[in-house]
């Protein structure tokens, strides 16, 4: 699953009259390893979760 989930990548741009354009990118597989994390604290997501809120009220 592991390749799954780091292998996919777009590149997403506008030009001046907003219209959206989207390229996939290609590239060699990546050799991945083992990690672990301890996580105190996670802010990374909290101005992420209130821009959401903002859409889906739109």
């Amino acid at each position: 699953m592991a390749p799954r989930l780091t292998e996919r990548y777009c590149l997403y741009t506008s030009d001046s009259k907003n219209r959206l354009y989207v390229g996939d990118i290609h590239h060699l597989p990546w050799t991945l390893q083992e990690a672990g994390l301890q996580l105190e604290s996670n802010t990374a997501t909290v101005h992420w979760a209130s821009f959401m809120l903002t859409i889906l009220h739109c």
